[in-house]
Formats: C-alpha cells, sequence, structure tokens
C-alpha cells in the first residue's frame, strides 16, 4: 500500500519500505479521513478528531500524545466505524481487524516517540476519552435521530469542523507542543472533562 510520502506498508508483517514516513504525512492522511464515513452534517476529519482526543487528556501529556496517536493505524485501515466493528465481531472477525490495527500500530507509534503496548490504565483513559469525544460528535456534527446509549456525556467544548489542511496544521502544533511536554511529569490531581487521572 502505498503511503503518502511514496513509501510503502506491507500488511501483515512486511518487509515495509517507510525510508522518510515521518509525521507530517501521518497527520495529512489522517486529516483528509473523514469521520463516520461522512456521515456528518460538514466534513470533520480523524485528524480533527485525534486532536481532541488528546486535549481531553491534558492532565498527562504522555496520554495525550498516545491520545493524540490513537487512530493512526487509520491512514493504513481507514476508519471503521463501530456499527461495522460489532458486525465483524459477531461474525468472528474482530480478531483479524484487531491484529490488522495492533501491526500499523507497531509501525507508526515510533514516530510519537510512544510505545503502542499501553498499560490497562492507559487504555481506560484513551477509551473513556474516546466515548467522550464520540458524545461531543453526537452532540455537535450529526442529525440525531436515534439514541446512541452513551456511556459518557459531552465535553463542555463545542466542536467546529476545519479544513482538511488546517485540522494537519492543528494535529502538528500539538504534537510539537507534546513533544516538548511529554517528559515533565502531570499534577496527580488535575481532571478535565474525561474524569480520569493517574493514580
Amino acid at each position: 500500500m502505498q503511503l503518502a510520502n511514496g513509501s510503502a506498508y506491507v500488511f501483515g508483517n512486511g518487509p515495509h519500505d517507510l525510508h522518510g514516513l515521518r509525521i507530517e504525512h501521518v497527520a495529512h492522511a489522517l486529516s483528509q479521513i473523514n469521520r463516520f464515513t461522512g456521515h456528518t452534517r460538514e466534513p470533520y476529519s480523524v485528524a480533527q478528531h485525534s486532536v481532541f482526543v488528546s486535549k481531553l487528556l491534558d492532565f498527562d501529556p504522555r496520554l495525550a500524545m498516545l491520545g493524540l496517536a490513537h487512530d493512526a493505524h487509520e491512514i493504513i485501515i481507514g476508519d471503521i466505524g463501530t456499527p461495522l466493528k460489532l458486525a465483524l465481531k459477531a461474525e468472528g472477525a474482530a480478531g483479524i481487524l484487531g491484529l490488522l490495527e495492533a501491526q500499523a500500530d507497531a509501525v507508526l507509534y515510533p514516530l510519537f516517540g510512544v510505545n503502542p503496548t499501553a498499560s490497562d490504565f492507559d487504555r481506560e483513559a484513551i477509551k473513556r476519552a474516546d466515548l467522550v469525544a464520540l458524545a461531543t460528535e453526537y452532540r455537535d456534527l450529526m442529525v440525531r435521530r436515534h439514541d446512541w446509549n452513551l456511556p459518557h456525556p459531552p465535553s463542555r467544548t463545542k466542536i467546529v469542523p476545519v479544513p482538511a489542511h488546517i485540522a494537519a496544521q492543528q494535529f502538528m502544533r500539538r504534537f510539537r507542543q507534546l513533544k516538548r511536554q511529554v517528559s515533565v511529569k502531570p499534577s496527580s490531581g488535575r481532571r478535565n472533562d474525561v474524569g480520569t487521572k493517574r493514580p
């Protein structure tokens, strides 16, 4: 599979030809992939979603970087909505999707300077932030005809979709900000919309 910089990702265990692949190429690709298969009132990219999730995890710069990276594999496999994931699980195919995501994460997470193998705490915090983002996106971006039965309330922050090139710029700005902060220990008591803090 050819990527934005002309390098090649090979499904399975490679070998890949990812020479020259940089975080800028990840930002570019994610900025052009729409969330919800394009069924929002306005185009809303995975790049903008990733920045939003990252900011929900601001209480810990390392977690915030993981939040920024959490959908990076979608530059390889695309944005697959929860209903399709549930259908794949019902057909016994969820394990294949999980494997493909993990293989892509193993290649892409080092670009962010983080380990793709997250702890239970990390996974719980990122999942919660992702669900808060989902509730916010439903409130601000979708036609609300059905109850999604979401487990967490939306953020107080309103989402305003931006064009792809702006989303890519925001992604890169967030990455550079977190890269400077990631070695700084977070305050142990600080909470935000996610309502999670490191024990």
